[in-house]
């Protein structure tokens, strides 16, 4: 008896798609994103140091701003990106922040000086700063010659019963050179002052020396003793430039003037000057940055006989029997 068998075959097919890897743009930044871009990226490389933020992105002055938990971070509308505080944002925010003559901040708080002082450099502007006299803000600083005074007038005078002094001054700051003479004055006896006027520096506050030479007028040409001032005032300046340390929109900065200027100032005191008139004695007055800072902004002018003055020379004529003074002011610009 026959069997009949049924064979089933079952030929499966599987079907499989083939995998695509999709490559997928990020999704583009929010436009608040990128507006707060540029004041992370400043947190990020003061390593976090104005903390978090305590504001929204708000307007000032030419640009935004956001407060932080120490300090404001301003963005000016050149893209810059400035951290302001401490007694200088304090200081800023009380003139008016953004909105004030200083305008918009260009730095971070800088080192200025080796004093401990600080800076914070503005549009219009900076604000210094020193533990002991607080937060100073100013632009340049004026300093001009206000006059002499004369106690006591030269024992002999060739041509007369009375002096004839004037001055030749000299400027040196780590950025520029200046020399000048005062008129002659005439018929000058004890007791007697001449108030005058004559600007010898407009600048930054960054270290000055300020040579003086009074001569009394006799035979000699007096234009003829500008060459040792120009002297005194071409060896300072190379020696301020050279030691000068440059501080971002503020400029060379000379702190430690008086050591730096010690050799040139030496020669310029002792040098002989061998002309017609009479030298009554020369004199340099170096002023550091502090002081020129506190002498501009904070150093009330004093007035003696027409003189108005913030500055003094020592004594000077006592060679020739007399004693005569230099009166210099500053003021800010």
């Amino acid at each position: 008896m026959a069997t009949d068998f049924t064979i089933q075959r079952s030929n499966t097919v599987r079907l499989t798609k083939p995998q695509v890897d999709l490559v997928r743009n990020p999704p583009a930044p929010s436009l608040e994103e990128l507006l707060w871009q540029p004041f992370r990226d400043h947190v990020a490389r003061l390593s976090g140091a104005p903390g978090e933020p305590v504001s929204a992105i708000e307007s000032a002055g030419a640009g935004t701003r956001v407060r932080y938990q120490d300090g404001v971070i301003y963005k000016r509308a050149d893209g810059g990106t400035a951290w302001v505080h401490g007694v200088i944002g304090d200081r800023y925010e009380q003139l008016g922040g953004a909105s004030s003559w200083l305008g918009m901040p260009l730095t971070d708080e800088m080192a200025f000086g080796d004093d401990g002082g600080r800076v914070s450099a503005f549009e219009r502007g900076a604000i210094y700063f020193w533990g002991d006299v607080g937060a100073i803000e100013l632009n340049d600083i004026v300093v001009q010659y206000t006059g002499l005074m004369c106690f006591g007038e030269t024992d002999q005078d060739q041509s007369s019963d009375s002096d004839e002094p004037y001055v030749v001054l000299g400027v040196t700051s780590p950025s520029t050179t200046s020399e000048s003479r005062s008129k002659i004055y005439e018929d000058v006896d004890a007791g007697e002052s001449r108030p005058d006027f004559l600007e010898i520096f407009r600048g930054k506050p960054s270290g000055l020396s300020l040579a003086v030479v009074l001569m009394e007028h006799d035979l000699g040409d007096p234009d003829a003793y500008k060459a040792e001032v120009t002297k005194f005032v071409d060896e300072s300046f190379n020696a301020a430039a050279a030691a000068a340390t440059q501080v971002p929109y503020v400029g060379p900065v000379l702190a430690a003037i008086v050591p730096i200027l010690k050799k040139p100032t030496a020669d310029f005191l002792n040098a002989t000057l061998g002309t017609g008139d009479d030298h009554l004695g020369s004199a340099v007055i170096t002023l550091t940055p502090k002081q020129l800072v506190v002498l501009a902004a904070r150093t009330p002018t004093s007035s003696f006989k027409g003189l108005t003055y913030k500055v003094e020379t020592p004594v000077l004529g006592s060679s020739e029997g007399a004693t005569y003074k230099i009166y210099v002011t500053l003021g800010t610009a």
